[in-house]
């Protein structure tokens, strides 16, 4: 498992509206301090990229003033360097397969769905065109197809990136 982004900062993940809100109509206590869940968010982050680790972890950054950030530099600095390892040590294995989540847009999934809960049923699960498909269908083109060349070059299958092959 690589983790990059160790420039990262906490930041605060609510709005002041909201703890009015929740203030007025919440009764129960809370479960973590709003003065430190900006904290508690930004370790759950890496807690999460560091638990799914099988065999390695790397954390890389582009080591400068900024990056690690001071809230990682301490264990960073205590890490071996990659330059030490010999990975003919490990013994790697075959990744997990996952069930990876579909992907949604605003424009063509979120707001369609707002618009009209039957509309989107119609459109995106059944596969209805709807009558203004002109730009609608340009644009999924575009994106789909820019996908598949993404996807093509990220397994090395360059040979597949051709005019015949983006044409159809």
């Amino acid at each position: 498992m690589f983790v990059d982004s160790l420039g990262n900062v906490p930041r605060k993940s609510y709005k002041d509206i909201l703890n009015k809100i929740e203030g007025r109509y919440y009764h129960r206590e809370t479960f973590e301090p709003y003065d430190e869940m900006k904290l508690f968010d930004f370790w759950r982050l890496y807690y999460t990229a560091f638990s799914r680790a099988q065999d390695l972890l790397v954390l890389t950054c582009n080591e400068d003033k900024k990056t690690p950030s001071k809230y990682i530099k301490e264990v960073y600095g205590e890490l071996q360097s990659v330059e030490a390892l010999d990975l003919s040590e490990f013994t790697f294995h075959t990744v997990k397969s996952v069930n990876l989540k579909n992907t949604f847009s605003f424009t063509s999934h979120i707001a369609v769905y707002e618009t009209c809960a039957l509309q989107y049923k119609f459109y995106k699960e059944l596969e209805f065109m709807p009558i203004r498909q002109g730009a609608m269908l340009f644009g999924t083109l575009v994106h789909e197809t820019i996908e598949d060349v993404h996807r093509a070059a990220l397994r090395h299958e360059t040979e597949k990136i051709t005019k015949d092959n983006i044409t159809s």
